[in-house]
Formats: C-alpha cells, structure tokens, sequence
C-alpha cells in the first residue's frame, strides 16, 4: 500500500491599499472629458434630420412591427384573433354603451376609434382598447349626476333626447380631460410609476377586475333589470339585488347562457388548451359560437317565442367630429382623474401579464401615450373613456396574436357594422355574449392559486395581493387601486426599516459562507464579513449603522479620552 504524497495547496492572497472615495479619485483619475450641465443640454438639444426621423418612429411603433413583420406566419393569426375580438367588441360596445347610461352606438364609437389609434401607436399586441365594463359604471355615475344637475337647473321641461345628448357632452368632456391626463404622463416620460406596481399587486387588482365584470355579465345572462349599482360596495350589493330578484330571471337566457358557457369552454380547455403545440392555429371557437347563435335564434324567434333578450336594432353612421364643452372640463376634472389612472392600472397590468405570458417587452411611456391619443382623438367623436378588458386580451392571447395589427380586422369589422351590416346581428342573444366574456374571465378568476406560493415565499407579497383583491371587491376598483399601490410602498419602507443585519463566518469543512449562528460556522480570526439585507440609501443608512456598530466595531466605544 503506496501513501499519495498530498498536493501543495496554492495560497491566493490579495493585497491593496484601504481608500477613501477622495483618495482613490486622486490615484485613478477619471479621464473622461468633464462635462456641465449646460453642455448636457447643449447635446440633448442638437438636431439633424436622421435624429428628427429617429425620433419620430419612436412614436409609431407600427413603422417597427411593419420591419420585422413575418407576413407568412403572422397574417393568418392577426387577422383571426381581431376579426374575433371584433365581434366581441361589438357586443361589449352596445352593452358597455347602455351601461354607461348613453346611447348604444356610442360605445361602437368607443369601439372604432381607439382601436385605430393603438394599432398604430401601441406596443401590446395583446391589447385591444375600447370599452370596459368599470369604466362605464365610473362614466354613468358621472353622467348621470352632471345630467340631473343640469335638469334642476333649468327652469323648463326638456326632452329625453335633449337629456342624452348632455349626457354625450359629459362623457366626452370626460374622455378629453383623461386623454389629455395620459398623454401628458407619457410626453414627460412617467411610465415608470409602473415599477412601483408590484407584481402582486397586479395580481390581487386583475383577479378583483375579473370578479367585477364577471358578476356585471352575470345579470346580463340571467336577464335581470334592476339598476346597476355603483360607489363603495357596489359589488356586494349587486350580489344582494341578484338574490332578490332571482325569481325574475329569465329561464330561456339562462339555458342560452350555460350552454354557450360550456361549449366555450369544452373547446377552450379540451381542443385549443391540449393540443396548442400540435395545432397551427387555435379554434376560433368565439366566433364560430356567435354566427351559429345568431342563426338559430333568427331562425327558431328565440325572442318572440320565449322572450330571450337579443341585441336588437343597430343604428349606422358616425358623428362629425367636434371638441367637447370646454365649460364642462372643470365640473368634471376630478372624475376623470380617477377614471384615466384607472385606465390606465387596468390596461398596462393586464398588457405586462401578457407580455410575462409570452416573453417579450412593452414600452411603458409609449403606451401611456398610445392611451392619451385613443382618448383624446375619441373625445371628438362623442366617445367615453376607453382601456382593454380582460376578456379581450385573453381571447388575443389564446388566439395567438403576433402584432398590434390584430387591429386591422377589428377596426374593419366594427366599420362595417356602423355603416352597413349591423341589421345582421339583430337576432344575437345577450345571453351568448355573457357567456363569452365570463369563459375569457377563467384563466384571470384562476389567479387566486398566486395566494398559496406566496405565501410560502413572501408573507409580504401575500399580503399585498389579498388586501388589494379584498378592498377592490369589497369597497370598490378606484379605492383598491389607491390601496394596493400605498401598501406596496409603505412595505418598501417597512422592509428597508426592519432590514437584518448578520455577521457571516465560513464552514469548517468546505467553502460556505453564511450566518456566524448556524452549526459548524466559525468567523475567520482577524476578518469580519457584515451583511446588510436591504440596498443603502438614505432611508436605511442610519439602520445599517446601529447594526453595524452593534454587531462588527463601535468606533464610539474605543475612543480614547483626550488629555487636559
């Protein structure tokens, strides 16, 4: 038995000299050319015509998609995906625009326009802007209240039809003050506000929207009429009037409903979800629902013979472009505050959801002014405020939408049912159309599984999602808004003040370092390693010294006494 003459171990040793930042300034002088400020500015400033047109397609992102643009792969899913998600702009516009107390074609005008403005504009291709459920609940109470107002004002009578046009006034005085709101949050660059948007904000706030639109499509499908609730509470209240006016429901919409719901869905989750990867294009199973819908409810008088609710007579035309009552801005500003952050939270949280589900980036600034331009330009073409809807962004989604050209077939479709083929839909049940939206709410409703592995990995983030979810659905969308974006900087503060320091030492048998206090962990004789769990700045620096001087050296303590 031969003994291994055991290998020399190699020492590394590093040596160097302890600086300060001002001494080590002196030694390694930085070589760069200093500049001032004003000469920053002086190049900031500087123009030339390549710069210009730099900057110009900066803010038509379209010019960039059209470069890259895979015709041959792409078309085919972009203009499936819109043209489906036209059809359910189409029916989401005539009911979001009846729910916003105004004309139904108004929100096929809040349909048209902005759709047009983002496919040029916007960087999402999974976003489809045009009328939400939330916003138009936020858009009736104001216009309703404005209206009364403007009616107990007069000393005279007026007509209906002179009521609604007021009302028309009003939302698109809304619409202007949000677009101008928006894009003036994207021309000064303040998309980065999203950062502070925790993800689990993002998804107690979706699941919480997903809820709201889900129980609005709830009466629609059970064919309930009572007054749409709005304010604190609105959601368990609605809740409350559903239980009371059960008996009223009708049961032909019911049926309509569930069995469009579960064909929707067997598809969905049995074809499109378990064969994705060996399916070149998804089964457009929305639109095919809604033509077969309309032709057996023409065909078998679904309305004469059993009183199910249908969308009914489409009016055609569009509105000459005008600007809003300027004297009504102010009556209105702080509403459309609150209601163009809302469309904003709701839109670029559900455009970073689907950006994380397909692994690409979307432009922050240039999406806060794609928002601003679709409202601002739909302000004169008598619109209300308009964002996504969770519904249209999934089917976007599933559907496998490559570019914001989705919007082509979208915008094509919704024109041609202003102007010519609305009469063709006359006959399409509401009921299949709740059905639709409340099948595209399943994979948002599912975001309540988050809550289990957050709260194993982050009892902070836990907390975030549920109180934002708990006070959007209990209180309202606007509050828990507010709620779950202070919460989650107060817990920025709170984690950088509880912030743990710890002294690390090194194993005995191997390289690891870690926390002096853990079995077979010994500091090194001479070095002290101080770990600070937090980024120092000047909320935390003062934490980091206490923690410091109590666990490595208290300078304090070891002064000596000076002499007389």
């Amino acid at each position: 038995m031969t003994m291994e003459t055991p290998k020399p171990v190699k020492e590394l040793v590093l040596r160097r000299q302890v600086y300060t930042q001002i001494d080590f300034d002196q030694t390694y002088l930085d070589q760069a050319e200093p500049s001032s400020a004003c000469q920053k500015m002086k190049k900031l400033c500087q123009c030339s015509p390549r710069r210009v047109g730099r900057t110009l397609v900066g803010y038509v992102p379209l010019v960039n998609f059209l470069r890259r643009y895979n015709w041959r792969d792409w078309i085919i899913p972009d203009l499936v995906s819109g043209l489906t998600v036209g059809f359910n702009h189409f029916a989401q516009g005539l009911g979001f625009g009846i729910l916003a107390s105004l004309k139904p074609v108004n929100g096929l005008y809040s349909s048209f326009i902005p759709i047009v403005i983002y496919m040029v504009f916007g960087t999402c291709p999974h976003v489809s802007m045009g009328t939400n459920a939330i916003i138009a609940l936020l858009t009736a109470t104001v216009v309703n209240r404005e209206a009364d107002a403007y009616v107990q004002s007069l000393d005279i009578k007026i007509s209906e039809d002179d009521v609604m046009n007021y009302k028309v006034s009003v939302s698109a005085a809304t619409c202007f003050v949000a677009g101008i709101l928006l894009l003036g949050m994207g021309v000064f660059r303040l998309g980065f506000i999203t950062n502070y948007f925790a993800k689990s904000f993002i998804g107690g706030f979706t699941f919480a929207s997903a809820m709201h639109i889900t129980t609005s499509q709830l009466v629609k499908m059970m064919h309930l009429t009572f007054r749409p609730r709005s304010g604190p509470g609105n959601l368990v209240l609605t809740y409350m009037d559903i239980c009371k006016n059960i008996t009223d429901s009708n049961l032909g919409d019911i049926l309509v409903g569930v069995v469009c719901m579960v064909v929707l869905l067997a598809v969905k989750i049995g074809i499109n979800e378990k064969f994705k990867d060996k399916m070149r294009y998804p089964v457009p199973i929305e639109l095919i629902v809604i033509v077969v819908s309309t032709i057996i409810s023409h065909f078998a008088q679904l309305h004469q013979r059993f009183g199910i609710a249908i969308v009914g007579s489409v009016p055609t035309g569009f509105p000459t472009p005008s600007l809003p009552p300027l004297e009504l801005l102010p009556r209105v500003a702080q509403d459309a505050f609150v209601i163009g952050i809302l469309c904003y939270a709701s839109t670029i949280t559900l455009g970073k959801l689907c950006a994380k589900m397909h692994s690409y980036e979307i432009d922050d600034n240039q999406e806060l002014i794609s928002y601003g331009l679709c409202n601002l330009v739909g302000s004169f073409f008598q619109n209300f405020p308009s964002c996504t809807a969770p519904p249209r962004a999934m089917m976007l989604s599933s559907l496998g939408a490559r570019s914001t050209l989705n919007g082509l077939s979208s915008a094509a479709f919704i024109l041609l049912v202003v102007l010519v083929v609305g009469q063709l839909f006359v006959s399409l049940p509401i009921a299949m159309l709740s059905a639709m939206i409340i099948a595209a709410m399943k994979d948002l409703l599912l975001l309540i599984r988050e809550t289990k592995s957050l709260w194993r990995v982050n009892k902070a983030d836990f907390v975030i999602w549920v109180l934002t979810a708990a006070v959007s659905i209990l209180v309202d969308l606007d509050i828990g808004l507010l709620t779950g974006v202070a919460f989650s900087l107060l817990t920025v503060v709170l984690v950088s003040q509880t912030a743990a320091g710890t002294v690390l030492g090194r194993a005995d048998t191997e390289d690891v370092v870690c926390d002096e206090k853990r079995r077979g962990i010994h500091t090194v004789p001479g070095v002290r390693v101080f770990r600070f769990e937090s980024q120092l700045y000047f909320a935390s620096a003062e934490r980091f010294k206490n923690q410091l001087y109590a666990l490595v050296f208290d300078p304090n303590k070891n002064k000596k006494p000076k002499k007389d």
